[in-house]
């Protein structure tokens, strides 16, 4: 009988990666069996999926609180399913929170099904308590950031670094030039590229600091062109409204990759954006604000010094780098006249700049370089 593998994800991002994983597997073995929970992403893959993903994106703790019958219904739809189909593998694609309940539950009701985690929980930097748990949860935790595995091992958890799924995803022949050129740009002229989130929640959040950092960088260097990458379903007057009319933002759409490729430097609020900008070498400020409480909560739990994805990979676990590569402001430090200040610095110093985006390219290697989805899957295959 032909291997049955259930993968299941969440959030869009370890849909992504799902994905990939998918196809990798299918050109390993051809024959082999898919299901899962996911959304059109995964479907295309030819993977069954039992329910959409789709219904448990969220926002926030208040969408965790309307959303747990639609949660709980998730979870015993593929429960059943992967009790009811012979499914002998399972793989949890990030979003752990879900995950570790699934997997919880699937000890209990199957408990001869294998399961692994493929991107390993941030357990480092929220709550080092949960990686106890994990023996218990998994077979096999697979780790894209490579001090994970020697953290887990301390642990006694079963894990192995399969790279950086980004590496496979990105396509880094990306020049920026085309970009430059509709934006009637010479190539040497200062664009600095803005990222605010993909959230409506965030662009509320973050689109007040950002006209006002803008304002800023105009103000102290006038010749700067700053642009905005949107997600889909947002627009220049979204970004105008959220910001309480401060600007009228120059936006793009579709064109993320392009715009960090083309940028003289960044702008980018905390999250996969930064590694995929430190990943085409883009110099960059990382900026989160958060609410007066959620900062409370995030510094009682706070455990590694640094946020931004390049600085925990690159210094937060080497003791000979105690700097950072790039500068973050998070919480109350992230402020219009500390992020204009460090941008205005980053455009004024060119020898600076190529340092830094060397320092970010050496970031491709120490992830592993190309092949995250084929290492992964040929783990899973074993």
């Amino acid at each position: 009988m032909a291997q049955h593998i259930f993968i299941s994800c969440g959030e869009l991002s370890g849909e992504i990666h799902a994905r990939h994983l998918a196809r990798t597997l299918r050109q390993l073995r051809p024959e082999i069996r898919l299901s899962g929970l996911g959304g059109e992403l995964l479907r295309a893959e030819g993977v069954d999926c039992v329910a959409d993903s789709t219904e448990l994106r969220i926002m926030g703790f208040g969408d965790v609180a309307k959303k747990y019958f639609t949660f709980r219904r998730v979870l015993n739809d593929c429960v059943d399913h992967i009790r009811g189909n012979g499914v002998d593998t399972v793989v949890l694609v990030d979003y752990p929170g879900f995950h570790a309940r699934l997997a919880a539950a699937l000890r209990r009701q199957a408990p001869g099904v294998r399961i692994i985690q493929y991107i390993c929980p941030k357990f480092w930097a929220w709550n080092y308590r949960r990686v106890r748990k994990m023996p218990y949860l998994y077979d096999q935790v697979l780790c894209i950031l490579p001090f994970e595995k020697e953290l887990l091992d301390r642990e006694g958890v079963p894990g192995t670094f399969v790279g950086n799924p980004l590496l496979d995803e990105l396509d880094f022949s990306e020049t920026g030039a085309a970009l430059r050129r509709d934006l009637h740009l010479a190539p040497d002229a200062k664009l600095v590229g803005i990222f605010p989130g993909s959230r409506e929640g965030e662009i509320r959040r973050h689109a007040p600091l950002v006209a006002r950092c803008v304002d800023r960088i105009q103000t102290a260097i006038p010749d700067v062109t700053c642009v905005v990458a949107v997600a889909p379903g947002m627009d220049a007057d979204m970004l105008g409204r959220a910001s309480g009319e401060l600007w009228t933002p120059t936006v793009i759409e579709n064109r993320a990759h392009e715009l960090m490729a083309a940028s003289t430097a960044l702008l980018a609020k905390s999250g996969t954006t930064t590694l995929e900008a430190a990943l085409f070498g883009a110099p960059m400020v990382v900026f989160y604000q958060l609410s007066w409480f959620a900062w409370q909560v995030f510094s009682m739990f706070r455990r590694v010094r640094h946020v931004s994805l390049p600085n925990l990979i690159a210094c937060e676990f080497d003791p000979a780098q105690p700097e950072p590569v790039v500068p973050e402001f998070i919480g109350p430090e992230a402020t219009p006249d500390a992020c204009a200040d460090a941008l205005c610095a980053m455009l004024a110093a060119p020898q600076q700049r190529e340092t830094l985006r060397r320092r970010l390219l050496e970031l491709r290697t120490r992830l592993g370089g190309a092949g995250a989805s084929r290492r992964a899957a040929q783990v899973i295959l074993a």
